[in-house]
């Protein structure tokens, strides 16, 4: 869950080397974390509303719903958002990122780019500083995709998740639940 919120930010960052107004295509896009339970059983979980822009001033802002959060269990979504996420507090994470246009100037239709890029990820009132190494990748003039190489390893204790995650294991008569989430995500972008 929170693991989603940083790939986010991740996403932002590798889009950091747009010059122009890029508006995050949400149908086509997804961001994805991963849950432990109990040592063994991992669950993939996703939001179902994002939204993004890459300013011509390179600024990046993505902003993720937590109450669209989607586990494929009811009642398990509704536990984190009102126990893990607070919703009723802290409805959206947001993640920024200031461009380097330098990095894509050249990139030509068809050709990839790699490259590490820095986010400020804000979530449940708390910002922290990631590091997202990302791919991009031009698809036509006016369309690129934004994506992890590696999962980015969240940890719940740097923005105050771990009382909701101890919540959710009372709640669910879980053994645990891990503390540090992967997040994944591709992010697709059109040019404005």
């Amino acid at each position: 869950m929170r693991t989603i919120i940083y790939c986010c930010g991740l996403l932002l960052c590798s889009v950091s080397a747009l010059a122009e107004n890029w508006q995050l295509r949400a149908e086509d896009s997804h961001l994805t974390f991963t849950s432990v339970k109990n040592a063994t059983i991992a669950e993939n979980h996703h939001f179902n509303v994002i939204t993004g822009k890459v300013t011509n001033n390179q600024d990046v802002a993505i902003s993720i719903d937590l109450s669209s959060v989607d586990s494929g269990i009811e009642i398990r979504d509704q536990r984190m958002k009102e126990h893990l996420f607070d919703v009723a507090q802290f409805r959206y994470a947001t993640i920024s990122s200031q461009l380097n246009s330098q990095l894509l100037n050249d990139l030509k239709v068809g050709e990839m780019k790699d490259f590490e890029s820095k986010a400020t990820v804000a979530l449940k009132g708390v910002e922290k500083s990631l590091s997202i190494k990302v791919r991009v990748h031009k698809l036509a003039a006016n369309m690129l995709t934004v994506s992890t190489l590696e999962p980015v390893l969240v940890q719940a204790n740097d923005f105050n998740l771990i009382a909701g995650i101890l919540k959710l294991q009372q709640l669910a008569k879980l053994g645990s639940i891990d503390a540090v989430v992967p997040v994944t995500f591709n992010l697709v972008f059109d040019k404005q």
